[in-house]
């Protein structure tokens, strides 16, 4: 379709009388349209006009040499680019002027800025990218400017200048005009004049048309007068004046060329210059006034201003720190004052004293990969190099350093002092660059490196990456699968894929699931059939690819809830026991069904209703409970049995069953009887043990064994001598009596006698002595008067001699019969009176 050429002209209706025009004729350029629209445009050296916020406005757009006579005025549609992007403006607000013109009518402007319109035939407008074949133009909307802020800098004491800017935003261009006049005396100013713009210093932040220069060709330091006003298409401010004072503002700009130019190990010597702009062009330096300097440094510090150590340079350039430590950064800083004391801003300088550090790579950097047993997605990293060369070494190497970096984002740093090192458990599905330097204790050389490769590489199946997937749990409507990480893996895995059917069903969709998903080792299918098989098939990716399917199942999901279970009336065992019965219910959709039991005693009238008490869980049909009774205090009470099925499709309607129980009152007094009885006998069986023991021989302490001996195997030379260094250890402290001889047995028992009646042979110890008489015994007659028996024994030995005397010694010569006799009774017997019993049976026995 081809249309003729076009034009656009917009006219102003307004109530406020400025310096404006009323209309605007919009100049259209045509071109050659080839069969088509004439290109439509304003004059780009128009600039559109400028209104005042609140102003109503008539835009116009007028058809000329129109080629398609069925296009008018009423397939123009206006446009308003608001937020990159072309809204159409309302058709109440059009007006057809005439076949060829139609405007557009814009009321009450609210936004400051510049308002873009358009006007194009209606084919157009749905296509944006076609807004070549339009009318244009640009509305200026602003407001009247108010005074503007100014403020004022110098950094000497000859020239100064000021920066201003809009109090508000008028929202159409602004000029600035600044004036100033310098203050001769208290009572007399200067004539005001005109500031003349100049290229702006570094530290201007604002543009060229804001910032004006004064210098001042008076005295040094002098007040001057300034004013500043902003005007516009419509209007001009008033003044904002302000009075500034060149002396107190000053405040120089940072020193120049700060360097250090020599050092050593102990020593910086540093250099600068004074600010650019301290002495304004076509000004003698050495006539000027100078500066003087502040310097401040420390010794690995962030923040030097803080630091004490400082010196102060009087109107010199330079200056040499003394006393540094040797291989060591310094932060260094500096900044000068004028005379009245306003500082400048800090210069910084980091520096160290001499130092030497490693001038080349380590040599023959190597690494070797070893998988962790405990995590087959881990690997340790060997790492192995030679020295940097020895001409380069610039010292003794102290160390080196190993960096590593992946690129999943890993990293890590270390120190050795060896020519090896080990990176633990690093990823084995990662690329590692390892960098490795030597240092000496002036710092550190260039990198060597060496790249530890991604060992991903293509999947398989879930086979070979041994990863068992498992049915975890299932729902009449559900599968959850279960697996574990890859024990075997060939790279990270980043997703799984799934797929199932059921029957000779159709595979369903894949269902993808990321790796960063929340429980990734499991999976649930949902929306499945009820009490149906279904097989699964599962993939997994890794950066290196997809697996392909690995089979699982079939599965089959759940059934629907059991039945009940067929609850026989319970058995009763005891006061606190009964056997519960039941039968499998009807219904279980062929799965495993558990059972769960539980007790309650019926709920009373006005008491709490006391809950559930879970009694077993089961797959068997019967089981035995035992009831608290202290839920009820011991009181016979009727108590509920309830019985659930329970399999993956649910849990079964509860079966209840009554029984009266806990109907035994004395029960506890009878446990508590046998628990007495039981501690009652166990004590007398300790007493009866220890009577025994108390006055058994066994517990008796037995003859030394050459007491034993002596009896067995006499003679006249050793017959119960004492053997030095011979007695045994039980009797080492012994202390013995001496042999004495006695004429009668009277003599020799009573003082025998007399300790026995004292009950003192409790203290005795084990028999020691035994009596060895030399008595003529004729015709079986008694003991004569010259008889002697001699005794050799400890205190309990004299009871024995007593006894034997007693008794009546024979000839000290025994047949070895008679030795046996004696010696067990001597052993055996200890008591006067077992003594005579001995006695008794001897003479019976030997007839002596």
């Amino acid at each position: 379709m081809a249309f003729g050429n076009q034009d656009a002209r917009w006219s102003l209706d307004t109530h406020r009388s400025y310096f404006l025009p009323i209309a605007f004729i919009c100049i259209i350029i045509v071109l050659p349209s080839h069969g088509f629209s004439r290109y439509l445009d304003i004059d780009q050296g128009h600039t559109g006009p400028i209104i005042e916020k609140g102003t109503n406005l008539t835009l116009t757009c007028r058809l000329h040499e129109i080629r398609n006579h069925e296009l008018n005025s009423s397939n123009i549609l206006w446009y308003e680019w608001i937020n990159k992007e072309m809204m159409p403006l309302p058709l109440d607000q059009y007006e057809i002027v005439d076949n060829e013109s139609v405007s557009i009518h814009l009321w009450n402007f609210t936004e400051v800025g510049n308002h873009r319109f358009y006007c194009m035939f209606d084919e157009h407008s749905e296509d944006p990218s076609k807004s070549y074949l339009s009318g244009i133009i640009n509305v200026y909307v602003g407001v009247p400017p108010e005074m503007p802020t100014v403020e004022c800098f110098n950094r000497n004491l000859m020239t100064m200048w000021c920066e201003f800017k809009e109090s508000i935003y008028t929202g159409i261009r602004a000029n600035f005009t600044m004036e100033y006049k310098l203050r001769i005396d208290h009572e007399t100013d200067g004539v005001w004049q005109e500031c003349t713009q100049h290229d702006l210093p570094q530290y201007s932040k604002d543009s060229k048309s804001k910032t004006c220069f004064v210098d001042d060709e008076g005295e040094v330091g002098e007040d001057i007068h300034v004013r500043v006003r902003q005007s516009n298409a419509l209007g001009k401010s008033p003044y904002r004046e302000i009075t500034y004072h060149m002396f107190q503002n000053l405040k120089p700009s940072q020193v120049e060329n700060f360097r250090v130019t020599t050092k050593t190990s102990t020593t910086m010597k540093m250099t600068w210059e004074v600010p650019n702009d301290w002495i304004p062009e076509g000004h003698d330096p050495s006539t000027y006034y100078r500066l003087q300097y502040l310097i401040r440094y420390a010794n690995n510090l962030t923040n030097p201003a803080n630091v004490s150590t400082n010196v102060t340079v009087d109107f010199a350039t330079e200056y040499e720190l003394t006393g540094l430590s040797p291989d060591t950064s310094y932060k260094l800083a500096i900044l000068c004052y004028a005379i009245n004391s306003q500082k400048s801003e800090w210069r910084n300088l980091t520096e160290y004293t001499e130092q030497d550090a490693p001038g080349d790579t380590v040599r023959n950097l190597i690494s070797n990969s070893e998988t962790l047993p405990e995590s087959a997605f881990l690997r340790d990293v060997s790492l192995t190099w030679e020295d940097v060369p020895e001409e380069s070494q610039h010292g003794e190497i102290i160390g080196y350093s190993v960096y590593y970096m992946s690129e999943g984002g890993r990293s890590g740093s270390y120190d050795t002092a060896k020519m090896a090192f080990k990176l633990r458990k690093l990823e084995r599905f990662d690329k590692y660059t390892v960098y490795v330097n030597a240092h000496t204790a002036l710092g550190g050389g260039p990198n060597a490196t060496v790249t530890i490769e991604d060992e991903t590489k293509p999947p398989s199946t879930l086979e070979d990456e041994e990863i068992e997937v498992t049915l975890a749990h299932k729902t009449n409507s559900t599968l959850k699968l279960r697996w574990d990480e890859a024990t075997n893996p060939s790279g990270v895995i980043t997703a799984y894929g799934f797929q199932w059917k059921h029957n000779d069903g159709d595979w369903s969709d894949i269902v993808t699931r990321e790796s960063g998903a929340q429980n990734i080792y499991e999976y649930e299918i949902k929306n499945l059939k009820l009490f149906t098989e279904y097989d699964v098939r599962m993939r997994f990716s890794n950066s290196d690819g997809t697996s392909g399917w690995t089979k699982y199942g079939p599965w089959r999901t759940a059934g629907g809830v059991p039945s009940k279970p067929l609850f026989h009336d319970p058995k009763r065992l005891s006061a606190s026991e009964t056997e519960l019965y039941w039968e499998s219910p009807t219904k279980t959709y062929d799965e495993t069904v558990t059972y769960q039991v539980r007790y309650r005693p019926l709920p009373e009238i006005g008491k709490p209703v006391i809950a559930w008490q879970h009694a077993s869980q089961t797959q068997n049909l019967d089981v035995r409970v035992r009831v608290n009774c202290s839920l009820v205090n011991n009181k016979q009470s009727t108590f509920a049995f309830e019985v659930v099925a329970i399999t993956s499709g649910g849990k079964s309607t509860a079966v209840e069953r009554q029984l009266d129980m806990c109907d035994n009152p004395a029960g506890s007094q009878i446990v508590l009887l046998a628990v007495f009885l039981a501690v009652f006998s166990l004590g007398a069986l300790i007493i009866i043990f220890y009577c025994w023991c108390k006055h058994s021989d066994i517990t008796k302490p037995a003859p030394e064994p050459y007491f034993i001996d002596a009896v067995l195997s006499p003679t006249e030379s050793t017959k119960f001598q004492w053997r030095e260094g011979k007695n045994s250890p039980k009797h080492e402290k012994e202390r013995f009596d001496t042999l004495r001889s006695a004429d009668s047995y009277t003599e020799l028992l009573s003082p025998v006698i007399e300790r026995m009646s004292s009950k003192d042979s409790s203290k005795a110890s084990t028999y020691q002595g035994i009596c060895g008489m030399d008595v003529d015994l004729k015709n079986g007659g008694p003991l004569s008067n010259s008889s002697r028996c001699n005794h050799y024994s400890s205190s309990m030995g004299q009871s024995i001699l007593s006894d034997c005397g007693a008794l009546g010694c024979a000839r000290s010569t025994f047949n070895p019969g008679m030795k046996v006799i004696m010696m067990l009774c001597l052993k055996k017997f200890r008591k006067t009176l077992t003594m005579a019993l001995c006695h008794v049976y001897l003479t019976h026995t030997f007839q002596w």
